[in-house]
Protein backbone atom coordinates (compact mmCIF):
# COMPACT_ATOMS: atom_id res chain seq x y z
CA UNK A 1 0.00 0.00 0.00
CA UNK A 2 1.53 3.16 -0.64
CA UNK A 3 1.54 6.47 1.50
CA UNK A 4 -1.44 8.74 1.91
CA UNK A 5 -1.05 11.66 -0.77
CA UNK A 6 -2.63 13.75 2.28
CA UNK A 7 0.24 15.24 5.11
CA UNK A 8 0.25 12.27 7.76
CA UNK A 9 -2.71 12.13 9.99
CA UNK A 10 -4.56 14.22 7.37
CA UNK A 11 -8.20 15.06 8.56
CA UNK A 12 -11.12 13.93 6.64
CA UNK A 13 -14.50 14.86 7.42
CA UNK A 14 -17.17 11.92 6.32
CA UNK A 15 -20.71 13.42 5.30
CA UNK A 16 -23.12 10.36 5.67
CA UNK A 17 -26.60 9.80 7.07
CA UNK A 18 -26.15 6.35 7.29
CA UNK A 19 -24.20 5.68 10.53
CA UNK A 20 -22.59 2.51 9.40
CA UNK A 21 -21.16 4.01 6.06
CA UNK A 22 -19.85 6.50 8.17
CA UNK A 23 -18.17 4.34 10.73
CA UNK A 24 -17.01 2.44 8.17
CA UNK A 25 -15.64 4.56 6.17
CA UNK A 26 -13.65 5.84 9.29
CA UNK A 27 -12.38 2.31 9.92
CA UNK A 28 -10.62 2.40 6.32
CA UNK A 29 -9.58 5.48 6.48
CA UNK A 30 -7.45 4.79 9.96
CA UNK A 31 -5.90 2.20 8.48
CA UNK A 32 -4.79 4.63 5.53
CA UNK A 33 -3.62 6.33 8.50
CA UNK A 34 -5.92 9.48 8.16
CA UNK A 35 -7.53 10.92 11.16
CA UNK A 36 -11.81 11.24 10.65
CA UNK A 37 -14.40 13.51 11.89
CA UNK A 38 -18.13 12.82 11.00
CA UNK A 39 -21.39 14.61 10.29
CA UNK A 40 -24.48 13.16 9.40
CA UNK A 41 -26.04 15.96 7.37
CA UNK A 42 -25.32 18.77 5.66
CA UNK A 43 -25.85 21.30 8.07
CA UNK A 44 -23.61 19.35 10.20
CA UNK A 45 -20.75 19.11 7.93
CA UNK A 46 -20.93 22.38 7.12
CA UNK A 47 -20.46 23.87 11.16
CA UNK A 48 -17.79 21.22 11.40
CA UNK A 49 -16.06 22.44 8.50
CA UNK A 50 -16.46 25.81 10.25
CA UNK A 51 -15.50 24.54 13.62
CA UNK A 52 -12.16 22.92 12.46
CA UNK A 53 -11.48 24.68 9.63
CA UNK A 54 -7.59 24.50 8.93
CA UNK A 55 -7.34 20.45 10.18
CA UNK A 56 -9.95 19.42 7.41
CA UNK A 57 -8.42 18.63 4.24
CA UNK A 58 -11.09 16.51 2.77
CA UNK A 59 -14.44 15.95 2.72
CA UNK A 60 -16.22 12.91 1.80
CA UNK A 61 -19.79 13.73 0.85
CA UNK A 62 -23.01 11.56 0.59
CA UNK A 63 -25.04 12.61 -2.49
CA UNK A 64 -28.31 12.07 -0.98
CA UNK A 65 -29.24 13.10 2.28
CA UNK A 66 -32.61 14.08 3.73
CA UNK A 67 -31.89 17.83 4.82
CA UNK A 68 -29.61 19.28 2.17
CA UNK A 69 -28.72 17.42 -0.96
CA UNK A 70 -25.08 16.65 -1.89
CA UNK A 71 -24.26 19.31 -4.79
CA UNK A 72 -25.95 22.04 -2.16
CA UNK A 73 -23.32 20.89 0.79
CA UNK A 74 -20.59 20.59 -1.80
CA UNK A 75 -21.38 24.45 -3.50
CA UNK A 76 -21.40 25.51 -0.10
CA UNK A 77 -17.99 23.59 1.06
CA UNK A 78 -16.36 25.20 -2.02
CA UNK A 79 -17.63 28.73 -1.68
CA UNK A 80 -16.31 28.46 2.36
CA UNK A 81 -13.07 26.90 1.06
CA UNK A 82 -12.42 26.66 -2.61
CA UNK A 83 -9.00 24.73 -1.96
CA UNK A 84 -10.87 21.89 -0.29
CA UNK A 85 -10.92 18.74 -1.80
CA UNK A 86 -14.13 16.52 -1.80
CA UNK A 87 -14.90 13.36 -2.90
CA UNK A 88 -18.43 12.45 -3.37
CA UNK A 89 -19.79 9.13 -2.83
CA UNK A 90 -23.14 7.06 -3.77
CA UNK A 91 -24.77 3.88 -4.17
CA UNK A 92 -26.99 5.92 -6.90
CA UNK A 93 -25.38 7.88 -9.13
CA UNK A 94 -26.53 9.09 -12.04
CA UNK A 95 -25.82 11.11 -15.22
CA UNK A 96 -22.33 11.81 -16.62
CA UNK A 97 -19.42 11.50 -14.54
CA UNK A 98 -18.64 15.23 -15.84
CA UNK A 99 -22.07 16.38 -14.35
CA UNK A 100 -20.16 15.92 -10.66
CA UNK A 101 -16.79 17.29 -11.91
CA UNK A 102 -19.07 20.58 -13.21
CA UNK A 103 -19.84 21.02 -9.28
CA UNK A 104 -16.50 20.90 -8.48
CA UNK A 105 -16.28 17.85 -7.18
CA UNK A 106 -12.66 16.47 -7.20
CA UNK A 107 -13.59 12.69 -7.20
CA UNK A 108 -16.77 10.34 -7.24
CA UNK A 109 -16.34 7.06 -5.34
CA UNK A 110 -19.63 4.35 -5.97
CA UNK A 111 -20.94 2.68 -2.95
CA UNK A 112 -20.24 0.11 -2.28
CA UNK A 113 -16.52 0.30 -1.99
CA UNK A 114 -13.35 -1.35 -0.56
CA UNK A 115 -10.58 -0.53 0.98
CA UNK A 116 -8.08 -0.02 -2.50
CA UNK A 117 -11.06 1.81 -4.11
CA UNK A 118 -11.16 4.24 -1.07
CA UNK A 119 -7.75 4.51 -1.20
CA UNK A 120 -7.30 5.38 -4.88
CA UNK A 121 -10.27 7.46 -4.75
CA UNK A 122 -8.57 9.62 -1.90
CA UNK A 123 -5.16 9.75 -3.77
CA UNK A 124 -6.86 10.61 -6.84
CA UNK A 125 -9.12 13.90 -5.21
CA UNK A 126 -6.17 14.69 -3.45
CA UNK A 127 -3.52 14.56 -6.11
Amino acid sequence: MSPPPLPPRARVLIVDDDAAVRGACAVLLDMLGYGTTQANSGREALAALRAQDAQVQLVMLDLEMPDMRGDEVLRALKRDRPELRVLLMSGNLRGEMSDYFAWGADGVLQKPFNLAALGQSVADATA
